[in-house]
C-alpha cells in the first residue's frame, strides 16, 4: 500500500452522490408525489406516508405488513419509480468543478474511496462512467444494496464492512442533513460541502464536524496533526 496514506488519520473517504459530487437534479417533488400515490393504490393511508423521499421509502417498508404486503415487494414499487427519476438526472448530472481532480488526488494518498448513495445501482453505474470517475471508486453503495435509505445509517455500515474498516478509519463527505444523521448513526465523522439545496444555517444547526464549501477545503481536516 502506498506510504502516503499515513500522512491522514483515516483510511477511507466516503461520498455522497448528488449534491456532492455532482449538481443536484434529482426531481424529489415529483418522485415523492407519484410514489405516494402508488402507495396509496396499494392500500396505504396517507397519514401514514411522508413527504420526503427517503423518509417515505424507509416508513413504507417499515409499516408494509400493516397493509398485507412484504416490504420488499413496497420497496420494489418505489425503486422502480424512483428509477425513473435517477434515469432522468443522469441527462443532467454535471460534475463539480474540482471532483475528478480531487478524487484522483486522493487515490494517489492511497486512500480508499466509496460511494455510498440513495440512487439505484443502474443510475449510478451509468453516471459515473459518463462522467468518467469510475475507476476511482472502491466500492458502490447504492439503495439496492440495503434496506432502508438515509438518514439511517445502514449505507455508511455496509460500506465500513465491505472495506473492513473501523468507524474512526473513515470519514464520510455529503451535502444535506440526511447524510449528517446518516452518519451520526453510523459514527462516522461527517462533512458537509455547501450546495444550492441547503442553506448554510440549516446545516450548522444540526452540527456536522466541519463544512467546506470546495474540496480541497478537506485536505487539512484530514490531515494527521489537524483532525
Amino acid at each position: 500500500m502506498d506510504r502516503k496514506r499515513y500522512l491522514f488519520r483515516v483510511e477511507a473517504i466516503f461520498f455522497d452522490f448528488e449534491g456532492t459530487l455532482v449538481d443536484s437534479q434529482w426531481n424529489s417533488p415529483k418522485a415523492t408525489k407519484e410514489a405516494i400515490e402508488r402507495l396509496i393504490a396499494l392500500g396505504f393511508q396517507k397519514d401514514q406516508l411522508p413527504d420526503k423521499y427517503s423518509i417515505l421509502m424507509n416508513e413504507a417498508i417499515r409499516t408494509a405488513q400493516e397493509i398485507g404486503l412484504s416490504s420488499d415487494e413496497v420497496k420494489e414499487v418505489i425503486s422502480t419509480i424512483y428509477d425513473k427519476y435517477d434515469e432522468d438526472a443522469l441527462t443532467r448530472w454535471r460534475l463539480r468543478a474540482e471532483a475528478r481532480d480531487f478524487l484522483s488526488e486522493i487515490k494517489a494518498y492511497g486512500l480508499k474511496i466509496a460511494l455510498v448513495t440513495n440512487l439505484g445501482r443502474t443510475a449510478l453505474k451509468k453516471a459515473i462512467k459518463k462522467l468518467y470517475i469510475y475507476e476511482f471508486f472502491d466500492l458502490l453503495v447504492s439503495r439496492d444494496d440495503v434496506q432502508y435509505l438515509k438518514p439511517e445509517g445502514d449505507g455508511l455500515e455496509f460500506a465500513l464492512k465491505r472495506l473492513r474498516l473501523r468507524n474512526d478509519n473513515a470519514i464520510f463527505v455529503g451535502n444535506s442533513i440526511e447524510d449528517i444523521h446518516a452518519a451520526r448513526k453510523a459514527g462516522l465523522k461527517v462533512v458537509i460541502i455547501l450546495d444550492e439545496e441547503y442553506k448554510e444555517g440549516d446545516i450548522l444547526s444540526h452540527d456536522p464536524d466541519f463544512v467546506i464549501k470546495n474540496f480541497y477545503e478537506l485536505i487539512p481536516y484530514l490531515r494527521k496533526e489537524t483532525l
